[in-house]
């Protein structure tokens, strides 16, 4: 049986901050109160930002008396760093009676994530003792995250050889590609003594979103030991370059090769298989999740209501929040404007964004536009033309292709009038008409229509 440390530790790991915090909870109950625990519930507290609890705590250990102890000072300079208070994470990091190497890393991290890199170099110059890789690495990827990619180099270069080791390496390879410099990136990756899977993982990402899916394919053949995270980067890659059937392949073979996906790879293949118009490969894969028990978060969730299942998705909506505890972002709003859209329940979908949790985009209104275009609905495509020209009042047009779908409309309908007047507006304003291309697939076989300009 399991130690409530061990239990608090264990949900941690699984990424269930909350299950950690109510078991913290239940031992404070029981009298159970040990300052070993502190870190671990202020951890839990920072992932959830929950700023008031790790405050109460932090007064607690005040009263009695172990904030002077360095394991905790350093947690609590760590979970206000972590909740972007960097000013009291700066008054317990200075009112500290001692520190330790850790105690420095947390403080300059905090500088880090918000992007304040001078207070983080000075701290870094004034470290009294010898840092550690980790120090190094942080500020390296702190230099490359805020865009500075030169001083990020220059730091790497003075990094001492003893200290740089594989970790070093990636972040430098990974700060490149987060900056988009590829050919610097694959410089330093070819360097690299020894690589993990997260390097590897990084360049086939880095040259995915540049769009050059052969190189992606170049890095991953190179791999000797794979691990999921490999594979999940070349799917996601395939999946957002258009790739579909190469997606889904590869999901295929890493399955045949003895790789179990999860909640990573399903995702994008599932991008695949909406982009393709496969309901049947969306089933197949909706099957694995529940047989596999791949956890349903957020991007699962989007994913599923993208395969076009009307009822599955509105449950899958509405149990987002009240049995997973999820939050429901702008995306997932989205998915469900379209698919109500879809099925031609635009009253219910121009209902859902008025009672969006947020204000909606024009993502959000284009989406309903272009599904009053397919049913040919005037009425609503007229509200919701208002509300994006409520939503764009600074300015004097809406953007080219709601003109051309409320144009479209009006032509379906056969109100020509104003069709004719919409048209003339487009012309004014030099709004050109694209062609679209549309694909579905039968089977094997992918057939892609483009129409004619009209």
């Amino acid at each position: 049986m399991q130690s409530p440390l061990q239990l608090i530790k264990f949900y941690l790991s699984q990424n269930l901050p909350t299950n950690a915090i109510l078991t913290y909870t239940q031992l404070r109950r029981e009298g159970i109160h040990h300052y070993h625990i502190i870190p671990l519930f202020l951890k839990a507290c920072a992932s959830l930002s929950l700023i008031n609890h790790g405050k109460s705590l932090h007064a607690e250990s005040i009263k009695s008396g172990v904030v002077s102890n360095v394991m905790i000072g350093t947690s609590l300079v760590s979970f206000y760093s972590k909740c972007d208070d960097l000013v009291d994470s700066r008054k317990l990091f200075d009112g500290m009676p001692e520190r330790n190497v850790v105690s420095w890393n947390a403080m300059m991290e905090g500088y880090c994530r918000i992007g304040d890199m001078g207070s983080a170099l000075m701290l870094f110059g004034g470290m009294p003792m010898m840092g550690t890789s980790v120090t190094w690495g942080q500020m390296i990827d702190g230099f490359a995250r805020s865009g500075d990619i030169v001083s990020a180099r220059r730091l790497f270069d003075e990094v001492p050889w003893e200290m740089k080791n594989v970790v070093v390496w990636t972040v430098m390879v990974d700060g490149y590609v987060r900056n988009g410099d590829m050919e610097a990136a694959r410089r330093v990756f070819e360097e690299m003594p020894e690589r993990n899977f997260f390097v590897w993982s990084s360049m086939i990402a880095g040259y995915c979103k540049k769009g050059d899916v052969k190189d992606a394919k170049g890095i991953f053949d190179r791999i000797l030991v794979r691990n999921v995270v490999n594979w999940n980067a070349l799917i996601a890659g395939y999946a957002q370059n258009g790739f579909c059937e190469e997606a889904l392949e590869t999901f295929r073979r890493m399955q045949i090769e003895g790789f179990e996906p999860d909640g990573v790879s399903v995702t994008s293949v599932l991008s695949a298989c909406a982009q393709l118009g496969s309901l049947d490969s969306g089933k197949e894969i909706h099957d694995l999740i529940k047989s596999k028990g791949i956890k349903l978060n957020q991007f699962v969730s989007s994913g599923l209501v993208d395969i076009g299942f009307l009822k599955q998705g509105l449950e899958i909506f509405s149990k987002m929040t009240e049995k997973y505890g999820l939050i429901v972002g702008i995306k997932h709003y989205g998915c469900m404007v379209d698919l109500l859209g879809r099925a031609g329940m635009l009253e219910e979908a121009y209902n859902l964004i008025t009672r969006m949790s947020m204000k909606p985009n024009d993502v959000i209104w284009g989406t309903l536009l272009g599904a009053c275009k397919v049913h040919l609905n005037t009425e609503m495509a007229e509200r919701v033309m208002k509300e994006i020209d409520a939503f764009h009042s600074h300015k004097c047009m809406v953007d080219d292709a709601q003109f051309v779908l409320l144009s479209n409309i009006y032509a379906a309908s056969d109100r020509w009038e104003k069709a004719e007047k919409m048209r003339e507006m487009m012309v004014k304003n030099g709004v050109q008409k694209i062609r679209g291309c549309s694909s579905i697939s039968l089977g094997c076989t992918k057939f892609s229509f483009m129409p004619l300009l009209t």
